[in-house]
């Protein structure tokens, strides 16, 4: 069984307002695999408009689920704003607020070019490749998503 000590330390940095140490905490209960389920009261206060079963660190990474107490964590996120500006016509913040549901859910894309996929079926996708396997041990399946554009010209231009 997984100690609650954890959780009580998460619950007091956010309660101090401490966005560096709230990360940091994050991250380090994500390498450890601490158990989502166990996580999701807590993150669910954090961004109370999510769907429960997408308050998991290794769907989403702690700057997407922490924006909305933090906004200024989104200035160095995996989201691209002007492709977020195209595609949902809005900034980040607004998205996380607002589609983020959808496209987690598979019903919109995140950027226009991409297909809309669930994100747990994403991940499931990325599994499967051991390259994509070696994406998940260091990004969330929302970060390799956010990447795609990125990695496709990367590609194209041969680096």
């Amino acid at each position: 069984m997984e100690s609650p000590a954890p959780l009580a330390r998460l619950r007091q940095v956010l309660a101090a307002e401490n966005v560096a140490a709230s990360l940091a905490l994050l991250a380090q209960l994500r390498e450890q695999g601490y158990p989502p389920a166990l996580l999701r009261p807590v993150l669910s206060s954090c961004h109370p408009g999510l769907d429960p079963h997408f308050l998991d660190l290794d769907l989403l990474p702690p700057s997407i689920l922490l924006a909305l107490r933090f906004p200024e964590v989104l200035g160095n996120c995996c989201l691209d704003p002007l492709l977020l500006e195209l595609a949902h016509g809005c900034d980040p913040l607004a998205f996380v607020a607002g589609p983020l549901n959808h496209v987690l859910r598979g019903e919109r894309p995140l950027y226009s070019g991409l297909p809309a996929l669930d994100i747990a079926d994403y991940r499931q996708l990325l599994q499967l490749t051991a390259d994509g396997r070696g994406r998940l041990r260091t990004r969330t399946a929302f970060d390799c998503l956010a990447r795609v554009p990125t990695d496709l010209l990367c590609s194209a231009l041969g680096r």
